[in-house]
């Protein structure tokens, strides 16, 4: 048995093993595997686990905790993710060698690469799923059943951008907001300067993106440049324009652009409906709010920087009285004097000696903004390039530090964690939420509140999870039986707030009839072409095969995405990769080594009948190169 999770149903799924004796005969054995270490907030439903074991690797204590039920068990953890990274830890052999597998994850992605490999080993699947108190299975079985990738649940609504930019009225709005903003200034933009420090081309590729160049340049000169920190209260500075930028700013030019008494086309109030029209905020310290974003965004700010943080009032309050305000005009004469400085010495403005950071006043800019997402799409198809973009392009790229001369530089990009509270991640996504919910006049909420929202956390209900892993528990008992029909399955669904229990027989897997030699065959997404005996076969060996046993032409040949063969290469070309074993035309056309350990190579193939010159589609082509 492989169990992919070690989380809350992971361990109710271990447990209910160790009561039903799996993995406790001669030949039986299980592998657990899950990344993550135990946190505290894990405790109240992830039950094997104990205060003792927080930052401990959840399989080896989940294994060890299942052991101690059932001694008999044989139990491997690890600690690997499950994806195609790992496919060399994971492979051919191992899939084979299965007997189901069962999936306790809490993500689409990974559940959908995992039911791609029981789809091409044919192994049974047994899947399921909490949300709060609603709860699901899912069986797979071979041959009998659709799989779990064959049906999709529908996408999540998104928030509509001109909502969430400048029309919030929710603060499921702020929030979201909130964590853009995090992703982007403390993520995002560190990644593109490490990549900007370590990749040749990384330029020319930036060059290809017409609607993000001008940005990234902007965002990598302001990074490495002019907001570049050399201590701490730099980044004190930094976040305090950066609150004058969003919350004052940024409403100002908002109200500038649609005033508060102005109307629509069709003669109503604009600022009505959804509509909130904002306020802006002028800062003041002793505001708690206004404090703990300094606070939190100065500390992120010096985490990217490896600079060391504090959260020491003095300090924080002496770099604040530091900041003073001015015109805007003083602050384009910096940025002109600045610019000048970078041509005469690059080092000089690279290394900046700061003695003062000046807050301009607001000034107005002409720039329009779009006052719903059909407008903003109109614009978006209706822009076009400035007269002077190439030269600020220019301009910019020339103004960057030589990468020589940065040279082992790099930024620390912060991923978000929302369990940690020291590292001020939610501190700066609460603060960042209420002051914009401030803005529009919307109900603040607190931290705890804004962590649920920002984490998208649904309270985890140890009975919804004890419910799922029982039910999948009866399913797999049925997969033991030497016969098997899809009459005798189940899926489920349960709410147990309402209360709602319903079961189902799985779907069928669909079946697709095609012509191989005037003779009808038939197959579904579990069949695969299988060649044996592929260690030596060459291109042209496999063209030979489809002729003589399927009557049919091979027209395209690809390998993941390297294609390796088409009707539309040059002679020369084909007549070459003919010539050559498969082995050797994945490694040379993919430019990745095949693993000595892989067993199958799986082709998609094109298939033409010749007499009729109709494409004819099959299933995937699984070639044993292991003999």
């Amino acid at each position: 048995m492989f169990l992919v999770g070690a989380g809350a149903i992971g361990c109710e799924m271990l447990k209910n093993w160790a009561l039903m004796g799996v993995g406790c005969g001669q030949e039986g054995k299980i592998w657990v595997t899950d990344m993550d270490t135990i946190e505290t907030s894990n405790l109240n439903r992830q039950f094997l686990f104990r205060t003792k074991d927080v930052g401990n690797p959840k399989s080896i204590t989940a294994a060890d905790a299942a052991k101690v039920m059932n001694s008999d068990m044989k139990i491997t953890p690890q600690q690997n993710r499950v994806g195609e990274q790992t496919e060399v830890i994971y492979n051919d052999f191992f899939w084979s060698n299965l007997t189901s597998v069962c999936t306790a994850l809490d993500n689409v992605q990974a559940r959908l690469y995992v039911d791609a490999q029981c789809v091409n080993y044919k192994k049974p699947l047994l899947e399921s799923g909490t949300l709060g108190t609603k709860g699901n299975t899912q069986i797979v079985v071979p041959s009998l059943t659709e799989s779990y990738g064959s049906t999709r649940d529908p996408p999540e609504k998104d928030i509509p951008i001109c909502t969430l930019k400048n029309f919030p009225n929710k603060i499921e709005h702020t929030i979201q907001w909130a964590r853009d903003d995090f992703e982007g200034t403390f993520k995002s933009v560190p990644q593109e300067v490490n990549r900007y420090v370590s990749e040749d081309k990384y330029l020319t590729e930036l060059g290809k993106d017409n609607s993000n160049e001008l940005a990234t340049l902007q965002n990598l000169y302001e990074y490495l440049i002019t907001d570049k920190p050399l201590k701490f209260e730099d980044c004190v500075h930094w976040a305090r324009l950066k609150f004058e930028k969003e919350y004052n700013h940024r409403i100002n030019q908002l109200l500038y652009n649609f005033p508060k008494d102005s109307v629509s086309n069709d003669g109503v109030p604009f600022w009505s409906g959804p509509k909130r029209a904002p306020d802006p905020l002028d800062f003041d310290e002793k505001d708690s709010t206004h404090y703990q974003y300094i606070v939190a965004a100065s500390n992120l700010r010096a985490q990217v920087y490896g600079l060391k943080g504090t959260t020491d009032e003095n300090v924080i309050s002496k770099a604040l009285r530091e900041v003073e305000l001015l015109f805007l005009a003083f602050a384009y004469l910096f940025v002109v004097f600045t610019f000048i400085l970078k041509l005469v010495n690059q080092k000089c403005l690279f290394f900046p000696k700061k003695k003062k950071t000046k807050v301009p006043k607001f000034q107005p800019k002409n720039v329009k903004i779009a006052a719903n997402d059909e407008e903003a799409k109109e614009m978006k198809e209706k822009s076009s390039p400035t007269d002077d973009y190439d030269e600020q392009v220019q301009r910019l790229t020339k103004s960057l530090p030589k990468r020589s001369d940065l040279s082992g530089y790099r930024l620390n990009a912060i991923d978000f964690e929302k369990d940690d509270d020291t590292n001020f991640h939610m501190d700066y996504v609460t603060a960042c939420s209420n002051l914009r919910a401030r803005n529009y006049k919307i109900k603040e909420s607190n931290k705890h509140e804004t962590k649920g929202i920002a984490g998208k956390i649904i309270p985890a209900i140890a009975t919804t999870t004890a419910l799922v892993t029982g039910l999948i528990s009866f399913e797999f008992y049925k997969l033991l039986q030497p016969s098997k029909v899809i009459e005798d399955f189940r899926n489920a669904y349960a709410n147990l707030a309402v209360p709602l229990y319903a079961m189902s027989e799985p779907a069928p897997c669909g079946k697709k009839t095609i012509k191989v030699k005037e003779n009808d065959w038939s197959y579904s997404l579990w069949d695969k072409i299988e060649i044996d005996n592929g260690k030596n076969m060459r291109l042209k060996d496999l063209m030979e095969y489809f002729e003589q046993q399927w009557g049919l032409e091979l027209t395209m040949l690809s390998y993941g995405s390297a294609i390796l063969y088409a009707f539309f290469h040059s002679e020369d070309k084909k007549e070459k990769r003919k010539e050559a074993k498969l082995r050797k035309l994945v490694e040379a056309v993919s430019g990745e080594p095949v693993p000595a350990e892989k067993k199958y190579l799986m082709f998609e193939v094109s298939l033409t009948n010749s007499a009729t010159d109709e494409d004819v589609e099959v299933p995937t082509v699984r070639v044993d190169i292991s003999s």
